[in-house]
């Protein structure tokens, strides 16, 4: 049986991988109207920085975390009966699939010294699960795609 980090993190693909991922988050936030898409805007724009790869460098950091967090899901693909691919299962398993996301953020999020961050999270926490579920599909999809490849 095929291991998630086998297929996204091998050394060809995981490049490739952290383009599209980082590019599936820009375009996210970009098409956001009203109050909430300005204030994720700007948020984006002082994570930055001045720093144009800051996106890119974070989902580099956290993609095989995130990978890790699918492999339950992957394994239950492979061993279901299920029909389509995973992007599929992963759509078809929502609640799961932010879950496992989340779990990432939350562990990150315990471990950091950062006070700022340390005050902000708890705050924005309900923002970005509400952010992983809309981003779902479009990730589900772009997993999909490098599976196939």
């Amino acid at each position: 049986m095929d291991k998630l980090a086998d297929s996204l993190l091998s050394d060809g693909r995981r490049d490739v991988v952290i383009v599209d991922c980082a590019d599936l988050i820009e375009a996210h936030v970009k098409q956001l109207r009203g109050l909430k898409g300005i204030a994720l805007r700007s948020a984006f724009a002082m994570l930055r920085g001045g720093e144009a790869n800051a996106v890119h460098n974070a989902v580099a950091g956290l993609i095989p975390e995130f990978v890790h967090a699918f492999e339950p899901l992957y394994r239950d693909f492979q061993n279901g009966n299920v029909d389509g691919g995973f992007g599929d299962y992963l759509k078809s398993q929502r609640r799961r699939s932010v879950d496992a996301m989340l779990g990432v953020t939350d562990a990150r999020f315990a471990k950091t010294k950062n006070s700022t961050l340390k005050a902000v999270y708890p705050k924005v926490r309900g923002t970005i699960e509400s952010e992983l579920n809309a981003v779902l599909p479009g990730l589900a999809e772009l997993l999909e795609r490098h599976l196939v490849d």
